[in-house]
């Protein structure tokens, strides 16, 4: 019995995915379909290692706009380092720059009290900067021969590495129950004896372990990466964000990490269905600010949402009730 109520927990879990995939092979047949499946989930693991760090801020109640420049930071100075130790000055270079700037990021935080958002906007500039600042060229290349792991069995097998470990910190350490209690009321959690400081200390440097990883996938996927200007490296928050936003509505079938990569996953097979029926750039910007929106609509009203159908439904058993009820009376007076 308790199989079939998970296995029913986690088919409702892959509804969405399933659905969005079945409508785009309909309407984008035949350049989508089955064959685009490979394609589309590869394009959602970098989305779901960057979602792994985002939601570490919005179970705080926070947001991080930092990450789209953190990864590019953190891709470029692992880029420098893959030229003198190869592979692992790669992996260390961007995982430790990452952690590290996850560090200063927090200490600010704590330091200055200001708001997270406030913050990761003057931290942008600043780390855009740094980027354009450490190579002269627009982009930076590694060598072929390390750049293997943005490419499978390789780069499955660093997301799912990147899962367990997410599974781990998020669902088997002191820090997530901290975490959730800050979440749900930090006034509250402070009374209880927790240093909500310190957590949301911790959330920045677990957010930047999660973005090193991302940005190690990102520069080896590609084999190159390239400096943002004027904070346009806030659009890499975006499709995260979503993914992250339907993960949390998704926690009660499934755990947030397979949650998080059904939600990146599901905005793939959007975005790729959108290109194999030709749609432009400038729409699909539009779809995806339309998507953002109706996500963040229906995550913050989803109690009014839910009573709203309930009413719908109250009012059709009433509507059933009265019919059956005037029936009765017709066969009564015949």
């Amino acid at each position: 019995m308790k199989m079939h109520k998970r296995l029913a927990r986690y088919g409702k879990a892959f509804i969405l995915p399933v659905a969005v995939f079945a409508l785009f092979s309909i309407i984008a047949a035949p350049r989508f379909g089955i064959g685009s499946l490979r394609v589309v989930a590869i394009q959602a693991f970098l989305p779901t290692l960057v979602g792994f760090g985002l939601y570490q801020f919005m179970q705080a109640g926070m947001l991080d706009l930092t990450v789209g420049a953190q990864v590019i930071l953190s891709g470029y100075i692992g880029a420098i380092c893959s030229r003198q130790f190869g592979l692992p000055g790669l992996i260390l270079g961007c995982i430790l720059t990452s952690v590290l700037l996850g560090i200063i990021n927090g200490l600010l935080y704590t330091l200055l009290k200001l708001p997270a958002l406030v913050l990761s906007m003057g931290l942008i500039m600043i780390y855009e900067t740094l980027a354009e600042f450490l190579d002269q060229g627009s982009f930076i290349t590694i060598s072929r021969h390390i750049s293997f792991l943005g490419i499978p069995p390789y780069s499955v097998i660093l997301t799912v590495a990147a899962l367990l470990l997410f599974f781990i910190i998020n669902y088997h350490t002191q820090y997530a129950l901290h975490l959730k209690a800050v979440g749900l009321k930090e006034t509250l959690a402070s009374m209880l004896g927790v240093d909500a400081v310190r957590v949301k200390l911790r959330v920045y440097i677990v957010a930047g372990l999660f973005y090193g990883i991302a940005a190690l996938l990102y520069i080896s996927y590609s084999g190159s990466i390239g400096t943002a200007y004027a904070m346009e490296s806030i659009s890499m928050v975006f499709q995260p964000l979503m993914g992250v936003l339907i993960a949390l509505e998704l926690r009660k079938f499934i755990n947030a990490g397979l949650g998080i990569f059904i939600g990146e996953f599901s905005f793939s097979v959007i975005f790729s269905g959108l290109i194999a029926m030709g749609i432009s750039d400038t729409v699909q910007k539009m779809v995806t600010g339309l998507f953002l929106l109706l996500v963040i609509i229906f995550s913050t009203n989803k109690e009014r949402v839910g009573l709203f159908f309930h009413r719908l439904r109250m009012r059709h058993m009433q509507g059933a009730c009265c019919q059956k009820q005037r029936r009765k009376d017709v066969k009564h007076v015949s």
